[in-house]
């Protein structure tokens, strides 16, 4: 009997220990290899392949000090969990490079001082204790500490953009050197301090952003990496040879051209010269004088009356994810872009085969668009299908570019002698090798833009193509996470006709067939409980 239970006691003991040795493996594993099934389209809850490249090449430790109060309202109660939860996973990652400390400041002046000179605030907010309601302050902060740099998240309200931030920060401090972009002003373009402020702020956590002026034959600075180019209109010769020659020495580019004018409140558009259009001829693509229309559309806000009224607008053209280039990064996880007034583009073929030219997105099958005579109007009865079709509208030209000044004499400066020593330069011929961006549009990145449409697309694709141009996919495929558009589908009236009929009609007839099937299988029973035996 002892023998039994001395048996049954070593066994027990060993089972006990076997599962615990398991479960201490597992544990072991589970800390320093994350494993998770994420179904989501976008792989919104698993960290991009780009971070993780980004954790694997960390060379030194960084310091991450989360500065979270103990006492949060009930709605945040979860968001310190999430926060360790992200953390924890980059920890795993970056195989003991990354440190993190969650602080909490408390009432300490000394520590409040420090954290205000760092820039992370005391943030007000509403609790509700023994029904009164009361307003208390804490800290939402995070400071990244790399070497001798540091970046802070001032306030963390959510998990959402936390790995964007994280990442782009720890890029920032590991890369060698800052890069610029520049846009061009004194020419009419689109101003960064008015129409284009929310782009401006959204490129600074990234970039350099400066004004370049090519007056007086200023040259492009060679610290410029990318020049954005921006809705120009009257531009002497002068300066199209400054835009000339940066490409010519390597410089990138991005064009964003407008050639028809508007005037938006009484829906009339007049064509304009853009001396712009001739230089990107030199280069491989044409921006058409003309706007398009396209059946996928957003819509727009138009005055009725004494109210406002919302309709399908055919000028503000929304480009589908199928319509994007699938084999580029920079938009091939996009869902959606709206571009309002547009125009389509034209790709000049290269005789030379020393430039390639890529569409990055276009239109639907069923656009068509307009010349010289221009209708606003909402109201737009498409063409026939035969005389629709897709249009190019966004281009990406890479290469070595021939210079619009290889057969011209350089320009002289504006208000100098064209014989003047100083002046006599020769331009470069072709340029290095560089890449060339064209939009037939500049409206789409205006604030007033996106606070009519709300279209986070058309933000994230213009980030993407300066990421793509200046540092690489890095932060591209973890920007566009948590971004779905799911439009509707551009039906013809055939097929409208076809679902309204099938809506109106369809379940009625199910009704009616369901009723006689009923009758059937009634009859049917009640003629065998009535059949006669037989004898």
């Amino acid at each position: 009997m002892i023998s039994r239970i001395l048996k049954y006691g070593t066994n027990l003991l060993i089972l006990v220990l076997t599962l615990a040795g398991i479960l201490a493996v597992i544990n072991y594993v589970s800390l320093n290899h994350f494993f998770r099934l994420d179904l989501t389209e976008k792989s919104e809850f698993t960290l991009a392949p780009s971070t993780k490249k980004v954790l694997k090449g960390l060379d030194d430790v960084v310091n991450i000090k989360v500065y979270f109060s103990r006492k949060l309202p009930p709605y945040l109660t979860g968001l310190q969990r999430q926060v360790r939860d992200v953390l924890d996973e980059y920890q795993a990652l970056s195989r003991g490079k990354l440190k993190v400390e969650f602080i909490d400041p408390g009432i300490d002046p000394m520590a409040q001082q420090k954290l205000r000179f760092m820039g992370i605030p005391q943030v007000q907010l509403n609790i509700y204790e023994k029904d009164q309601a009361q307003l208390i302050t804490v800290y939402l902060g995070m400071a990244i500490l790399y070497e001798d740099k540091k970046e802070i998240i001032p306030v963390i309200t959510d998990t959402n953009n936390l790995e964007y931030d994280l990442t782009g920060a720890l890029i920032r401090m590991i890369r060698k050197e800052s890069k610029t972009v520049g846009f061009l002003t004194g020419h009419g373009e689109r101003a960064i301090e008015g129409d284009y402020s929310q782009v401006r702020s959204l490129l600074e956590k990234q970039y350099q952003v400066v004004k370049v002026e090519t007056k007086d034959g200023r040259k492009i600075g060679d610290d410029i990496n990318t020049l954005v180019v921006a809705n120009p209109r009257k531009m002497g010769l002068r300066d199209l040879y400054e835009i000339d020659h940066f490409i010519m020495k390597g410089g990138k580019a991005i064009f964003l051209v407008d050639t028809v004018d508007l005037m938006e409140q009484r829906l009339q558009a007049f064509p304009m010269e853009c001396s712009i259009v001739d230089l990107l001829k030199t280069y491989g693509v044409k921006v058409n004088p003309d706007l398009v229309l396209d059946l996928s559309n957003a819509p727009a806000m138009f005055r009725s009356g004494m109210f406002n009224v919302q309709l399908p607008y055919p000028f503000w053209v929304k480009i589908q994810k199928k319509n994007f280039a699938a084999d580029q990064p920079m938009v091939n996880k996009l869902d959606s872009l709206v571009l309002p007034w547009a125009s389509s583009l034209e790709l000049i073929p290269d005789k030379t085969g020393s430039v390639k030219a890529v569409r990055l997105f276009r239109t639907t099958d069923v656009a068509f668009n307009q010349k010289e005579y221009f209708n606003l109007s909402p109201e737009q009865a498409p063409p026939d299908k035969n005389q629709c079709r897709s249009f190019v509208m966004g281009a990406l030209l890479s290469g070595r570019f021939k210079s619009y000044f290889s057969d011209r004499a350089v320009p002289p400066i504006e208000g100098t002698s064209k014989n003047a020593p100083e002046q006599r330069e020769e331009a470069i011929k072709e340029s290095k090798e560089t890449q060339i961006i064209v939009v037939g549009n500049s409206r789409f990145l205006q604030n007033q833009f996106f606070e009519i449409t709300q279209s986070k697309g058309n933000e994230v694709f213009f980030l993407n193509i300066v990421d793509w141009l200046n540092i690489g996919e890095e932060l591209i495929g973890i920007r566009t996470k948590g971004f779905v558009d799911r439009p509707l589908k551009v039906l013809s009236s055939r097929e409208r006709t076809v679902i309204q009929f099938i809506n109106i009609l369809g379940m009625s007839i199910v009704m009616i067939a369901f009723g006689f099937f009923r009758l059937y299988l009634k009859r049917k029973k009640k003629a065998q409980v009535f059949t006669p035996a037989t004898p």
